[in-house]
């Protein structure tokens, strides 16, 4: 089976486990050996589905610590790059207490300074996207994001952390 559709379909059973499992849990008849029993089975899946995801991998991806702002329209967020590749970037808001523009599929600008003092402003695509929300900070995201424009000077970057 390809990869593509394989990820899809562990992705999409994982998804269907998670829903099974609230829908068990909003019940009356609800346990905490069926509840057990159904972590046990999301996390395994999501081990194959790691296992899958790290063979299709394009370049390697590096743990970082950069702030940045992320620019959808003309709002700005603060955010955090957790991990770079050459393609793209992991990155998590800094909580917010409104609803994000942010979706799959939706184009944002990333702004982060290197440790040259150059700013870098990069097109990226949101490729996922996974929300939270607390009742003390607010709603914070977390995404993947593409580079849909390489620069040079952000190649010359992402090459210094291989070294």
């Amino acid at each position: 089976m390809d990869n593509d559709i394989r990820k899809r379909a562990l992705i999409e059973l994982i998804e269907l486990l998670r829903s099974d499992l609230e829908r068990y849990k909003k019940s009356a008849i609800g346990n905490k050996l069926v509840a057990k029993t159904f972590y046990k089975k999301i996390k395994i899946l999501e081990t194959e589905l790691n296992r899958y995801k790290n063979k299709s991998r394009r370049s390697k991806r590096i743990n970082v610590g950069i702030g940045a702002e992320l620019i959808s329209g003309s709002r700005h967020y603060k955010g955090f790059i957790k991990s770079i590749s050459l393609n793209g970037f992991f990155v998590i808001t800094s909580p917010t207490k409104t609803i994000s523009p942010f979706r799959p599929g939706s184009m944002i600008r990333i702004m982060f300074e290197i440790p040259s003092g150059e700013e870098l402003i990069l097109n990226c695509e949101i490729i996922w996207l996974h929300s939270v929300k607390t009742q003390t900070q607010g709603l914070f995201n977390s995404m993947g994001l593409e580079i849909l424009t390489q620069s040079l000077k952000y190649k010359n970057f992402y090459k210094t952390y291989l070294e």
